[in-house]
């Protein structure tokens, strides 16, 4: 029927008294189903991966000491070049402002104990020394056999903006309203 099959085979040789080969004996498994089940989840981890790897928001995994991963949605907000990670290896606290160091460390302490801190909001500074607004969600995971931090992040500047905007003109029209 012309499908392919995948076998796994392995034999022997048995001589006879003068040294020439009698006979070959062996087993032959087919392990298509295997070999399938395979190709298939070797496509759908690369699909996965192409997914992260392209997302607009920023995925990050690290330990205090590394940033282990990034994607290309971290790296543009960060605005890191892709080709400096093999180079330079970045932790996590390359890009928090110092003054929030002890924050940042506590809150690390606390996911990887296992608590949720749901959304947070905070700012970074790039590569390039532009201060931004981000929002995150963090959560513990074990990548490569170890224990680290997930983070998928946005970058929110614009966001803040427009609600401090919002709120200044509040304040404006309650005083003015305060005033007539």
């Amino acid at each position: 029927n012309k499908n392919v099959k995948f076998l796994h085979v392995k034999g022997k040789a048995i001589y006879d008294l003068k040294g020439e080969v009698e006979k070959i004996v062996g087993t032959v498994v087919d392990i298509t189903d295997r070999k399938v089940l395979e190709l298939e989840l070797k496509e759908s981890k690369e699909g996965y991966e192409a997914l992260v790897e392209n997302l607009p928001e920023g995925v990050v995994i690290y330990t205090k000491d590394q940033i282990l991963y990034g994607n290309l949605g971290a790296y543009k907000i960060a605005n890191v070049d892709p080709k400096q990670t093999s180079k330079v290896k970045y932790t996590i606290f390359d890009f928090v402002l110092p003054k929030y160091k002890q924050e940042i460390e506590r809150k690390i302490k606390l996911i990887l104990s296992g608590k949720s801190l749901g959304a947070v909001e905070m700012k970074l500074i790039t590569t390039n020394g532009k201060v931004i607004d981000i929002e995150a969600r963090s959560n513990v995971i074990i990548y490569k056999g170890k224990k680290a931090i997930q983070a998928i992040f946005s970058e929110i500047t614009y966001r803040k903006q427009v609600e401090k905007s919002l709120r200044e003109s509040e304040r404006q029209l309650s005083t003015l309203i305060t005033n007539l």
